[in-house]
């Protein structure tokens, strides 16, 4: 059965290219457009991932750390944000990595994921 992975954020363009690269990697991939539709979806998708956005409307990601109540699934930081004095805060929320839109390659993407999955499988 296909790892089931969601991605919360507001940027389309982030989205599409996110989703079509784990779609190809045989993932199920669901998408959110901010936090509070992101608690929505993890109740009736459960995925085995998620990959959050922290600048976003009606909900950001600092808000959805805080309001997501299911704490076993792993949590990656995709965000335009610098790490100086964000990555900690996230890290301490339950986030396990912190990756800058503007500097990783979805390959690095892709291979975060697999990391953090094998990690929970075992």
């Amino acid at each position: 059965m296909a790892k089931k992975i969601l991605v919360i954020d507001d940027d389309d363009a982030i989205q599409q290219v996110v989703k079509s690269a784990l779609l190809s990697e045989g993932y199920e991939v669901r998408i959110a457009d901010d936090g509070k539709e992101g608690i929505k979806v993890v109740k009736e998708f459960e995925p085995d991932l998620i990959i959050l956005d922290i600048i976003m409307p009606v909900m950001d990601g600092l808000g959805f750390l805080k309001e997501n109540k299911n704490k076993s699934i792993p949590v990656i930081i995709l965000t335009s944000l610098g790490k100086d004095d964000n990555e900690q805060k996230f890290i301490d929320l339950g986030a396990k990595h912190f990756l800058q839109k503007s500097i990783v390659h979805i390959d690095d993407i892709k291979q975060k994921i697999a990391e953090v999955l094998k990690e929970k499988s075992k």
